[in-house]
Formats: C-alpha cells, structure tokens, sequence
C-alpha cells in the first residue's frame, strides 16, 4: 500500500465540494430556506417560523438569494482555480498555495452553511480545508511547486 498524498485528496475533496455548492447554490435559487430556523423560531401550521432575530439571514437567503448567488461564484473561482486550463495558472502562488486555497474553502464553507442546500457542500469544504491544512503540515509540494522553486517569475526552462 502506498502512502497518502495529502494534496490530491484535497484537490479532489475540493472539486466535489465546489461542484456540489455550485448544484446547491442553484437549487438554493429556487427552493429558498434559511437553515438554522430552528433556532429562536416557533412552530406553526405552516412549519418553523423563524425568529425576530434571524431577519437579516431571511433577507439575504429567503427574500433575496444574495447568500446563494454568492456561494455560485465562488465555486465557480475555486473549480477555475482547481481546474487550471493554462501552464501560467499552474505555475501560479494562487494555484500553489494550500493555505490560500483552504481560505477560500471556508468563505464556501461559511456561506453553504447559512441555507438548507448547501450543508453537504459545507461538510466537503471542511474536509477539504483539513487535507489542505495536512498537506500543509506534512510539507508536501506539487509538481508544478519543485519545477518553479528557485526560479524567478515569469522564466522558462
């Protein structure tokens, strides 16, 4: 058995997250729901009325899917960001760095919480930022990070 390469799984965590936020921020367009209702909320007949103090996250989920839009163009930077089509964004910081990268998974991670569709993608974000954070720890490098250290930018070999 071989050892695990802490990075690849990231970077395969880190697609499947992005893809599902990307579907449920979509599906969060048309079946709008505050998640965390239950909380300070009362049951009625037509189901869990949120509380006075939830209003704000009702206005930008509920009222108007500004949360779930947001949480659509994120995963789309992070599925460009993982699926690079040039050599120059392979050779880039952005691509390279995997605390830059798990930053982003938790700004996806923390927007996919707030509304009902996007808790599965929260859930593989944060998986995500924990390979991340290993790969980090183990010291491990990309490829494209051991053929760019010592040279300047923008040099070619």
């Amino acid at each position: 058995m071989g050892n695990l390469v802490w990075y690849e799984w990231a970077h395969y965590l880190g697609l499947t997250s992005a893809a599902y936020a990307l579907w449920a921020g979509f599906w969060g367009l048309f079946f709008r729901k505050f998640f965390w209702d239950m909380i300070g909320g009362t049951l009625g007949p037509a189901g869990i009325i949120p509380g006075p103090g939830s209003a704000l996250f009702v206005a930008v989920i509920v009222q108007v899917p500004l949360v779930q839009i947001l949480t659509m163009i994120l995963s789309v930077v992070i599925l460009m960001l993982e699926l690079p089509p040039l050599k120059s964004m392979k050779e880039s910081f952005v691509y390279r760095n995997f605390m830059f990268k798990a930053s982003l998974y938790f700004g996806l991670a923390f927007l996919s919480v707030l509304f009902y569709q996007g808790i599965n993608a929260a859930i593989y974000s944060l998986v995500t930022i924990f390979a991340y954070t290993g790969a980090q720890l183990k010291g491990e490098m990309m490829p494209e990070q051991k053929a760019n250290k010592g040279r300047g930018k923008g040099s070619e070999a």
